[in-house]
């Protein structure tokens, strides 16, 4: 596997429609056991509630690819000056996640629950220079007497994650949850330091790079040549480092009306299978690179012998050595409110750590039609500018089919969009908890006395 290399083709390229990824800031679904994601406090309302293999990606990225250029006849046709433009000396963040959620089970007892959960994950990050990016499309050539920032910024993570969530009911309407989680790593790439730039003399046209770099990695051998990096395959799923992590969330209902708060993925991994550090500092002669990653027709045809080149100068040390990362949190609130029997108003705010924190918010209705089907819909702000998300859950008196997008007009026009969140699954349920006469909340059939 060559990691480092298909993370940076994989940020020249920015082919959004290929990436499964994002921050897992899911839309909060109006019904079902993916409540409990967003907040453990969620009381089901089911006595069993099971949920089988279901799938979830999301991205972000400030070029979406027709700000690079057009697509012709199914082809992406680059405009190098154009991505050029759209790019910033630093500061071009990329994030991803996929999730594949492959069980969870959860049981209610009146006002209380308990349940297991197992998830394999990916998250992480990208920083693209424009340096780079000119430095592969055009060679040092053009850049004489400019210095060119060169270091990306790469953080990613690929670990799985065993869960043991319950919640409990205080005074009828006030539910405290938590979920514990095992983190079983299987591969990382972290950076610390990404300082790295080349002059080219205008007088001597001598170009000479000077480099401040430190990146860790663990669950894959890599070596530095004067060819470059090669980088080998994982260890094993979860060999390469291990952690904890906790989720904790409470829920205040009252009549017709819910709200939520939720803090989770606060955790870390410590790697020890692999692990090594890296470093590069000093200043170094750089022979140049004279080739253009674009030909006239605009396909990408050298990307990783830039990429080699640049690496094979700057005379990267290996060391061996275990180290910690963070999992990205997330805070979310969410509100919801009876408008009618079957019909739900929703709000959520929440603040993400993805390289850095940003923040969201979203308005949208969750309408029950007939006795099957429960559809909903949110709009809102977050990176990226405006969204419409919307989702569906068929609930088929035991088996539930689910399906959720945070961004339906991006999935509609993939080449414009900048970002999107999907999720899809199935759920089986039994036994359904029966509202009590005395109703003290609505959505989860919370009735008056609950832990009696």
């Amino acid at each position: 596997m060559k990691m480092l290399k298909q993370l940076l083709v994989g940020g020249l390229t920015l082919i959004a429609s290929t990436v499964i990824a994002q921050h897992d800031v899911q839309l909060p679904l109006q019904y079902g056991m993916q409540q409990l994601i967003s907040n453990p406090a969620m009381l089901q309302d089911h006595k069993v509630s099971i949920s089988l293999p279901s799938v979830g990606g999301g991205f972000f990225t400030p070029i979406a690819v027709n700000d690079m250029g057009e697509i012709r006849n199914g082809t992406l046709m680059i405009d190098p000056d154009q991505f050029i433009l759209r790019l910033d000396d630093r500061g071009n963040d990329m994030s991803f996640n996929s999730n594949i959620e492959t069980f969870a089970l959860n049981y209610r007892h009146r006002g209380w629950q308990v349940g297991v959960s197992h998830r394999a994950r990916i998250q992480g990050g990208l920083d693209l220079p424009k340096g780079l990016v000119q430095l592969a499309a055009y060679g040092n050539g053009r850049y004489v007497g400019q210095e060119l920032q060169l270091a990306p910024n790469i953080n990613a993570t690929a670990y799985q994650e065993f869960g043991l969530n319950g919640a409990y009911t205080f005074h009828d309407n006030f539910t405290v949850g938590a979920r514990v989680k095992y983190l079983a790593g299987s591969g990382a790439m972290t950076t610390t330091s990404a300082n790295a730039s080349l002059y080219t003399d205008p007088e001597y046209y001598e170009a000479t790079a000077t480099s401040d770099i430190t990146f860790k990695t663990a669950g894959f051998p890599i070596a530095f040549t004067d060819d470059g990096v090669e980088t080998g395959d994982l260890d094993g799923y979860a060999s390469a480092g291990s952690g904890w992590g906790v989720d904790f969330g409470g829920v205040y209902r009252a009549e017709k009306m819910e709200i939520g708060l939720s803090v989770r993925d606060l955790g870390f991994i410590t790697w020890t299978g692999n692990a090594q550090v890296h470093r590069s500092n000093g200043e170094f002669t750089f022979s140049g690179y004279q080739g253009n990653i674009f030909n006239d027709d605009g396909f990408e045809f050298d990307v990783e012998g830039t990429i080699d080149s640049i690496v094979g100068e700057l005379e990267f040390t290996s060391t061996e050595q275990q180290f910690t990362t963070k999992t990205p949190a997330t805070i979310q609130g969410t509100f919801r409110y009876e408008l009618a029997e079957k019909t739900t108003l929703n709000a959520t705010m929440y603040a993400a750590n993805a390289n850095s924190w940003h923040t969201g918010f979203g308005v949208g209705l969750g309408q029950q039609v007939g006795k099957f089907l429960h559809v909903g819909a949110l709009a809102g702000m977050k990176r990226g500018g405006g969204y419409l998300g919307a989702n569906l859950l068929l609930d088929l008196w035991g088996p539930q089919f689910y399906i959720a997008c945070d961004n339906v007009l991006s999935a509609t026009n993939l080449t414009d969009a900048n970002d999107a969140y999907f999720r899809a699954g199935i759920n089986l349920t039994f036994g359904q908890v029966k509202k009590g006469r005395a109703v003290k909340g609505w959505y989860d059939t919370k009735v008056e006395g609950i832990n009696k």
